[in-house]
């Protein structure tokens, strides 16, 4: 396999948005999946797993889901050179989830990463009528400050606009090492009353 670099994380990430924002667009997918809660999340991920691993992506076959990495299983994870890992961690944010769901799945991330994984993704699918990519990406903001090195992060990047972002930061656990950590917000809400009254 390849080396992890800036090229291969942008291919990633350009890869998990195009998916992310198809879904989006596909009303049917939103409606089927979003009826069946219990399994919403892997679902999603699972449309993003079968993008990265199939042709025509420079991942083919080498793609991971549901794979153990360092303390326990993350959603995604494609191996490089140099035992380096590209791990990726999937949540859906419901009507009533708040910070603290966000906080946890960031915990999770950064506790199953090593010092070699420093370009990850956090993704969340959101099932919230009111769709408020900037406030999720400031409560993201003050999660990481909080448990970085010197409680704060270095740089943000727009990648594209009100839906992902990369931030370069300093985990505690790694003081030493910049980890890049790409966070994707997208919008999967499906509105069964609206689409009650378009038929």
């Amino acid at each position: 396999m390849k080396n992890l670099n800036k090229d291969n994380f942008e291919e990633i990430i350009k890869t998990i948005h195009s998916v992310c924002v198809s879904i989006s667009r596909t009303k049917n997918l939103r409606k089927n999946n979003n009826s069946n809660p219990q399994d919403t999340e892997a679902i999603y991920r699972d449309n993003i797993f079968v993008q990265l691993n199939s042709y025509p992506s420079s991942f083919e076959n080498f793609v991971n889901c549901e794979a153990n990495n360092n303390h326990g299983k993350t959603d995604i994870i494609i191996p490089f050179k140099n035992e380096k890992k590209y791990i990726a961690e999937c949540a859906t944010l419901k009507e009533k989830d708040r910070g603290y769901k966000i906080e946890k799945k960031y915990e999770q991330l950064i506790y199953n990463t090593t010092e070699k994984d420093n370009k990850i993704s956090l993704i969340f699918f959101v099932l919230k009528r009111e769709f408020k990519p900037n406030q999720i990406l400031e409560e993201i903001e003050k999660i990481i400050k909080k448990q970085s090195d010197n409680n704060n992060f270095h740089n943000k990047q727009i990648k594209y606009k009100n839906s992902d972002w990369i931030i370069k930061t300093r985990v505690k656990r790694f003081p030493e090492i910049d980890f890049y950590i790409h966070i994707g917000v997208y919008n999967f809400f499906y509105d069964e009353k609206y689409s009650k009254i378009q038929k």
